[in-house]
């Protein structure tokens, strides 16, 4: 008899083919976790019987080729909770196999990344020029150019292969051009070059999303990713409520650790070893100086410089403020009069209103709660575990850019939370 966690039922997990998306097998966990986050890849850990209780694909044995490190996808679907349904799943994470590792009763546990990270694993090998281009089409075409799929840019790789199912798309109004030279003979990471391309002021964000059975050439039956680039996130839906009825437990954090207000940006090092010098002044009044001297290798241009200076001031400039907000279960506040809410409402990058009263804390803060302030709260991590009992266990983390002082106040006297 194969053990296999309680909550299941509640998801659907599919091994592919990393070059094509094909699938070869959907197996059945004993347990697993992932995570999903806000500009960068997420990564989980899943552990299975690999005889699974059956002879068909969806059971069967798995072979060593079938989770091979660096030539296996795996995708995760969400079958209740919010709207999802097993006609109608979520799909909530697309990944590739990093490790294994076996043991003698016939379990396996796959490490896990998310499929961005594929792009930490590829170079730029040819002269990419980008000049006056939309910022959102350069890194569309980065993303694209490890398909060997770019269109613009002056040039693909001297050898160029698909990679594997992930392309890079454009979302939004054309709204900010730049220019951007890649050399060959620097071998940059595209991965370095987008994350680089981020941190610039008013730069790019990105959306990661994956589809089974899509329109790549080549791909009937499958697994695809699409890394989508806008100027502002593109957040639908209303900012959900988070309130205390919805959570198990919560930690709040401040962290002054990567505060930076007076910046000093380097880049690359003129002919008689001189580097080119761009500095974000300190812009506040009501914070001590504390001083930061970040390098950006290659970048020789100073409005590119000053760019990213601004831009890591704009991220470093207020203490650090995370809640770790705790949930059980994949809906939430179900009882009745309560708003709920759902795994669905729980997505990286999107704003959040948070509404938690209790005898010891008030949080409160958010975009329809003007009152407040400025402070814009949003979901920065996501993680999923799932073990042989009881509900999933859903982690999140909601993370102001703001000085957060009025969030966080006295709780009154009457809290009818409480």
């Amino acid at each position: 008899m194969v053990d296999v966690c309680e909550c299941a039922a509640n998801w659907r997990v599919e091994l592919t083919d990393l070059l094509t998306g094909e699938i070869k097998h959907s197996i059945t966990p004993i347990q697993f976790e992932f995570e999903t986050a806000f500009l960068e890849a997420g990564r989980g850990t899943i552990t299975f019987n690999r005889r699974g209780n059956g002879t068909n694909l969806d059971s069967g044995y798995v072979s060593a080729n079938d989770v091979f490190p660096g030539a296996t996808g795996i995708f995760f679907q969400r079958l209740a909770g919010g709207a999802a349904t097993p006609t109608s799943p979520v799909n909530m994470f697309g990944g590739f196999i990093e490790t294994v590792q076996g043991n003698s009763d016939g379990t396996v546990t796959l490490g896990f990344a998310e499929i961005q990270k594929y792009l930490d694993y590829r170079m730029i090998r040819s002269d990419l020029t980008f000049t006056g281009v939309n910022q959102n089409a350069i890194a569309k075409n980065l993303v694209l150019y490890a398909r060997g799929t770019n269109t613009i840019g002056g040039s693909t790789d001297p050898s160029p292969s698909l990679g594997i199912p992930l392309i890079g798309e454009i979302g939004g109004a054309v709204t900010t051009l730049r220019d951007r030279t890649y050399l060959a003979i620097d071998r940059t990471v595209i991965g370095d070059a987008i994350k680089n391309f981020l941190q610039i002021l008013n730069g790019p964000i990105y959306k990661m999303t994956h589809f089974r059975s899509g329109p790549i050439v080549g791909l009937t039956d499958g697994w695809y990713s699409e890394m989508r680039f806008y100027d502002t996130w593109p957040q639908t839906l209303p900012a959900p409520f988070i309130s205390w009825h919805h959570i198990t437990d919560f930690t709040v954090n401040l962290d002054q650790n990567d505060m930076a207000n007076q910046i000093d940006a380097f880049g690359e090092a003129d002919a008689n070893g001189v580097p080119l010098i761009a500095t974000a002044d300190s812009p506040t009044s009501y914070l001590p100086r504390f001083d930061a001297a970040p390098s950006f290798q290659g970048v020789t241009n100073p409005t590119t410089l000053s760019n990213h200076a601004y831009g890591y001031q704009d991220d470093h400039r207020n203490p650090a403020m995370n809640l770790q907000l705790q949930f059980s279960g994949v809906d939430y506040g179900t009882a009745a009069g309560d708003q709920t809410l759902s795994l669905d409402d729980l997505i990286p990058g999107n704003m959040v209103n948070v509404d938690i009263l209790t005898p010891n804390w008030a949080i409160y803060g958010g975009p329809d709660m003007p009152e407040v302030g400025t402070h814009i709260p949003s979901i920065g991590r996501v993680s999923v575990s799932v073990g042989l009992e009881g509900p999933e266990q859903v982690t999140v983390q909601v993370f102001v850019d703001s000085y957060p002082d009025n969030m966080l106040s006295a709780p009154p006297e009457d809290c009818v939370d409480c």
